[in-house]
């Protein structure tokens, strides 16, 4: 089987990445509001993988963003179509603790989270253990832990990170 490759948008001019950016603020806002109403309901799980996709929709927003900052039209975004990417690129703006399904022993942002139990974090991968059933460790697995509360917790985070964005980056605010 061929080694995954990461595919990259474009090229695509400067100009057409402002909706692109507007749309990515708007859909990750209103996967956010989804994730509360599947909290609200008691839907763990699916509250778990749909703050993923607000997350990772905010992600793609910001790499979009630095698209068009880069002058370069017309632009090749790399990483455009790559889960950890796009989640790697929304961490770089969304604080470790507004990341996490559950919590941990140690702070998230004050510990490796290698070395240290700081809580579940939102990933692709718990994305897909939500979604899938799986074997793993000689059973049948399925479904990532969500802890009500913190979810909750991060789902305001990333909403208060998200609203700002759109508030304050002129690329996001209008088109010419």
């Amino acid at each position: 089987m061929p080694a995954f490759r990461s595919r990259a948008l474009g090229p695509i001019g400067r100009m057409a990445l402002r909706r692109g950016i507007m749309t990515c603020i708007t859909v990750s806002s209103l996967r956010l509001e989804e994730a509360e109403s599947l909290l609200a309901a008691g839907f763990l799980t699916g509250a778990g993988i749909v703050f993923s996709f607000a997350v990772e929709e905010f992600g793609k927003g910001l790499m979009l963003r630095n698209a068009f900052r880069s002058g370069v039209d017309p632009v090749v975004v790399e990483g455009f179509y790559d889960h950890d990417v796009k989640l790697g690129a929304a961490s770089t703006l969304i604080p470790q603790e507004y990341l996490l399904l559950t919590a941990g022993a140690f702070q998230a942002d004050a510990c490796d989270p290698g070395a240290f139990d700081i809580g579940t974090r939102t990933s692709f991968t718990t994305r897909c253990d939500g979604l899938y059933v799986d074997w793993r460790d000689g059973k049948w697995q399925y479904g990532s832990e969500v802890e009500p509360a913190v979810l909750r917790d991060s789902i305001n985070g990333v909403q208060a990170v998200v609203s700002r964005a759109s508030a304050l980056w002129p690329e996001a605010t209008a088109l010419p």
